[in-house]
């Protein structure tokens, strides 16, 4: 991009010259600033080297201009066109001194010094070298009766990288109301200079006039969003993101989770669940998932369970990690059937019990003696859980339920040895024990 612009400049600026080499040749010439004919016909010449990319020509022909006697006003032509060729062949460091020597000269028409200086800016930032970067970037903005918001915006980004957080920010101030239209981005880029200096009402004012004048800009939309939730206001996010997604922009699983969780922390859960599960309508369900969630298993079987989850990539584990949250959501809202069915997809693409564990525990609360004890068996089977014990003590509840009295004592055996549920496993064998009926 910076080469096709330094090649758009090269053609105005030649247009430019011609120009005046007319205007000089009809009438006698009132300032200095001007090419004799000589110089003239040698810089077409070098144009035309240029637009064949014959660089190594162009600087001959060059330097055949600058061994003959030139004004002060050539001279800095001829920098000026050895900076384009440097630039042109990514030697960024010649392209600066020359464009420097032709700023410095003085000759120059003001408004082809001032681009030059912001030329030499951007192939400073190109170098990485941000100090002189923002001294010459800065030179231009004095320079500049009206700066460009562009140009601006450069400043502002080399303030930035430089850790030079308020005069980033004022810069990109500067470029954001300067009357020209800025772009969708930069609303962004400011607010996150004004997060980093804890200026959050800034921050939520440039975020908000972005969205007011980029209504289709995502990212502006979330990052709002976000700002609102920083800052604890979580209702404001809820908002702001149950508008993006009236317009259809939130798109991104990521993007889809966080508006859900915030309904469930704003108790309106039911919102969120039906967006996630439209979002998550069209995928496919796991081929024998149906099957090897009611499959019967035993902890005590080797790799039981565990063989539901295993090879799953990160992209399973997204799409599980946005069912549990679907399943949460629903919960919330009271909606055990659809809770139960986001579980039922989920369980098997993880490779840990903890989503079997609360399956099982769905499936207790609807009277599933023997759904429970299975997905409970798959909760120990898969490990990592929260709380091992409850998982031993629930499938011991639900076996005897169940009218499994034998495994029944197995398992709550074990519940036994741990201490969180201890009291309430050795009342249940004393019960098994008594021979008193669950079923």
């Amino acid at each position: 991009m910076a080469r096709r612009r330094l090649v758009a400049e090269v053609a105005a600026w030649l247009a430019l010259v011609l120009t005046l080499t007319v205007a000089a040749q009809a009438q006698p010439p009132r300032t200095t600033n001007f090419l004799s004919p000589r110089v003239h016909d040698q810089l077409e010449a070098v144009h035309a080297a240029m637009a064949r990319d014959d660089y190594d020509q162009a600087g001959r022909l060059l330097d055949a201009i600058a061994k003959r006697k030139t004004s002060a006003f050539e001279a800095a032509v001829v920098w000026r066109t050895r900076g384009y060729i440097a630039a042109q062949r990514e030697d960024y460091r010649t392209a600066i001194a020359a464009f420097a020597k032709a700023v410095d000269s003085g000759v120059l028409e003001a408004r082809a010094a001032n681009d030059l200086m912001f030329n030499i800016g951007q192939l400073h930032m190109a170098l990485d070298a941000v100090a002189p970067a923002i001294q010459w970037l800065e030179r231009w903005r004095s320079a500049e009766a009206v700066p460009s918001n562009q140009g601006l915006m450069t400043l502002a980004m080399a303030y930035a990288q430089a850790e030079r957080l308020a005069p980033a920010l004022d810069a990109a101030r500067a470029a954001l109301t300067n009357g020209q239209r800025p772009q969708a981005g930069w609303y962004g880029f400011a607010a996150g200079v004004a997060v980093r200096l804890e200026r959050w009402r800034t921050a939520e004012r440039w975020l908000a006039q972005g969205v007011l004048l980029y209504p289709d800009a995502r990212r502006l939309w979330v990052h709002l969003a976000s700002l609102h939730a920083e800052t604890g206001a979580y209702d404001k996010a809820l908002a702001t993101l149950q508008l993006a997604e009236a317009r259809g922009l939130l798109d991104q699983p990521n993007e889809i989770r966080f508006l859900t969780q915030l309904t469930v922390n704003e108790r309106v859960p039911v919102l969120g669940a039906r967006v996630l599960h439209q979002t998550l309508a069209g995928a496919a369900e796991p081929a024998g998932s149906e099957a090897a969630d009611t499959a019967p298993t035993d902890p005590g079987a080797a790799g039981s369970g565990a063989g539901d989850s295993g090879g799953a990539g990160s992209g399973a584990v997204d799409t599980a990690a946005a069912l549990d949250l679907l399943s949460s959501a629903w919960s919330a809202a009271r909606e055990t059937d659809k809770a139960r069915a986001a579980l039922v997809r989920a369980a098997p693409r993880v490779g840990h019990g903890r989503l079997w564990f609360r399956l099982g525990q769905l499936r207790l609360g609807d009277e599933d003696w023997a759904g429970a004890a299975d997905a409970f068996a798959r909760a120990l089977a898969g490990g990592d859980l929260t709380n091992p014990g409850a998982a031993e003590l629930n499938y011991g509840i639900a076996l005897a339920r169940a009218g499994r009295p034998d495994a029944a004592l197995v398992a709550l055996r074990r519940a036994r040895g741990h201490a969180g549920v201890a009291a309430m496993a050795e009342t249940w064998i004393a019960d098994l024990a008594a021979g008193r009926a669950f079923d």
